[in-house]
């Protein structure tokens, strides 16, 4: 029999790697002047958040810490009664990623002869999800959903319950659960926001004892996954959209509420909170994060079990 560990390394290879990759080539070319970021409508009334930690620290540097609910600031909102946390989901509460998310199901699936051929293939193609994801993450996504389509409705609970026991579930940054269940404490929402699928994430919510999530969904027909989105993908300002919108219906200020999150893609939802918290950031956020003071975390998984 053929081992799983070298199939998933070569794909982790490709779609966790190439990433790597991917944000070091950008720092380079920020570095050079060659750098343009991507411009996006300017849907979202956005203010500069110039928050520095109360401890004295700014994003000059990271803050790794034994105890990470040292670096987050919730001075001044306990009086508050209605307030929220905002998290993104993949790199930011969990070290994951949909395309591995995925193939850690998928290989379970197919034959040991089959995974041979599929594996390759399945490489190749993360190279082109990261071209298309590099100029549109929205885009990325609604390429790489089709994966789910012809799988029947009742099979997600169990697909769900696959990926997130063998994916998700020992992927959870350690420091996340700390300061999800200490803001939970302080009387904050707890609300995830994520491009993620809905099935597959609400064992997580479940875990994490979220109070909402947004998150993206795959229209049904005839008792089938379409692998078509319903609505808009749950990404950039579509994100920042929705916090609006939960915070509207809660009759929330954002000024009172935090967002945490590790890419460009959650930039709009980090610029109108009023503490923003970058986690595990990519090139271009962590470069916006220095300019703005905003601090910078490095969250790590607990040490795995013997």
């Amino acid at each position: 029999m053929i081992p799983i560990r070298p199939l998933y390394s070569a794909a982790n290879l490709a779609a966790g790697g190439c990433e790597s990759i991917h944000r070091r080539a950008t720092f380079l070319l920020q570095g050079s002047g060659m750098y343009f970021p991507r411009s996006r409508p300017n849907l979202i009334e956005r203010k500069t958040n110039t928050y520095t930690e109360s401890t004295g620290s700014t994003a000059a540097e990271d803050l790794p810490s034994p105890d990470a609910n040292a670096f987050i600031d919730t001075s001044g909102l306990s009086s508050v009664e209605s307030k929220a946390a905002f998290f993104d989901v993949d790199g930011t509460v969990c070290k994951t990623n949909v395309v591995l998310a995925y193939f850690s199901a998928r290989v379970e699936e197919l034959a040991v002869w089959v995974r041979l051929v599929w594996v390759p293939y399945f490489i190749l193609t993360c190279v082109l999800y990261l071209i298309v994801d590099w100029f549109h993450r929205p885009t990325f996504n609604r390429i790489f959903y089709m994966s789910y389509r012809g799988r029947t409705v009742e099979s997600k609970a169990a697909l769900a319950k696959i990926i997130y026991t063998k994916y998700y579930k020992p992927r959870i940054f350690k420091d996340a659960a700390a300061i999800i269940k200490r803001l939970k404490a302080e009387g904050f929402k707890i609300v995830l926001v994520t491009g993620s699928l809905d099935f597959l994430v609400a064992p997580l919510a479940e875990d994490l004892d979220a109070d909402h999530v947004y998150a993206a969904e795959i229209i049904e027909e005839n008792g089938r996954l379409t692998g078509k989105l319903k609505g808009m993908y749950a990404s950039n300002d579509e994100k920042a959209l929705r916090v609006q919108d939960f915070a509207r219906e809660h009759g929330m200020s954002l000024s009172n509420c935090l967002g945490f999150g590790d890419s460009i893609a959650d930039l709009p939802m980090l610029e109108i909170v009023g503490r923003a918290y970058v986690v595990n950031p990519d090139a271009r956020l962590r470069a916006i994060a220095l300019r703005r003071g905003w601090p910078v975390m490095q969250w790590m998984l607990a040490p795995a079990k013997l």
